[in-house]
């Protein structure tokens, strides 16, 4: 017995010190393993990054908007609605639908609803969502959507009609070409290209474009936030990060969040985290707001798990609400 326990304790020993030797810590059983912050690049790494989301402003748009003959029901919520089809890189076609308040005269603030994965731009017009547009339209506030690629209309042709429940978890060997990375940095570059449109309309403001994401679409609002300065504020619902289990979904920096949100400047900044998400642990969101340094930011609390509830549409309509019109002071 005796000479057992020794093994096991010069075993332990052992572990410890080639932990120590490789920069490895070792597991403390009985404890929660705790999310290790990733590095952060410096602005000549980042310049690098950002030129990934250029794109060629002289491609036509082509753009085509037209009326749509229904609309969802919004409570007693009076919009009107066009569904906007427009050109965005490599000759693909990117649907959205745009909103506009009746009640409202002259320019309006507008807020571009990014949707999680698995969803799709009609997510926003019912379902969970519909109560954050209807929210927004009923304070005198246009929101716009697209269909992120694999989304919604975007399965049929573009994507072989492979649509994102079919992704294999990245890094695997069945991973397809149909990536979420892929799918994230494209998504940036198609909102730019939806604010070139939206500038050439004349009832929406172009000082007061704010961003909304839940999940991928919160990703997608701080990578957007971060590269682009049309944006004048962004609410990030759940975003994902490098740390905790969601860092699955950032297999490089090009698409790492922290390093854009930290670029965001002095607009403002809403981040949501969400007591019992296992997924986007509250942890990691709380780590990736304490890198954002604009002196308008916002650190908000949801007790629900990973999941679009009515406590997150409550608390980023009201911080949306709030800051564009402040922003029309």
């Amino acid at each position: 017995m005796i000479s057992i326990s020794v093994y096991r304790i010069a075993w332990v020993v052992c572990i410890i010190c080639a932990a120590a030797l490789t920069g490895i810590a070792p597991v403390v059983w009985g404890q929660p393993e705790r999310p290790v912050p990733p590095p952060l690049v410096d602005d000549a790494t980042y310049r690098i990054i950002a030129q990934l989301y250029e794109y060629e402003t002289a491609i036509p748009m082509d753009a085509i908007a037209y009326p749509l003959g229904f609309c969802a029901p919004l409570g007693s919520v009076s919009f009107s609605q066009e569904k906007i089809v427009f050109r965005a890189l490599w000759n693909v076609r990117v649907p959205a639908y745009l909103s506009v308040p009746d009640s409202t005269t002259g320019p309006v603030p507008c807020v571009l609803l990014l949707h999680g994965g698995y969803g799709n731009k009609s997510s926003w017009w019912g379902d969970d969502g519909h109560k954050l547009a209807q929210r927004l339209l009923a304070e005198g506030i246009a929101v716009v959507a697209l269909d992120a690629p694999f989304h919604g209309e975007r399965v049929a042709g573009e994507s072989d009609y492979i649509d994102a429940t079919h992704w294999a978890p990245l890094g695997s060997p069945n991973a397809t070409s149909h990536t979420y990375a892929r799918s994230t940095m494209q998504s940036v570059v198609e909102y730019r290209r939806l604010l070139d449109y939206l500038a050439t309309r004349p009832e929406i403001d172009p000082t007061r474009i704010a961003a909304a994401g839940f999940s991928m679409g919160a990703h997608v609002a701080l990578l957007l936030t971060g590269i682009e300065a049309r944006i004048a504020a962004v609410s990030a619902g759940l975003p994902p990060s490098a740390m905790g289990p969601s860092s699955v979904l950032i297999p490089n920096e090009a698409v790492a969040p922290r390093h854009f949100a930290m670029r965001i400047g002095t607009r403002p900044v809403q981040l949501v985290a969400a007591a019992r998400d296992h997924f986007c642990i509250p942890e990691s969101v709380q780590w990736l707001f304490g890198l954002v340094n604009s002196p308008q930011k916002e650190l908000a609390s949801v007790d629900t798990y990973h999941h679009m509830s009515e406590e997150l549409i409550a608390t980023q309509a009201t911080w949306l609400g709030r800051v564009l019109t402040v922003a029309s002071q």
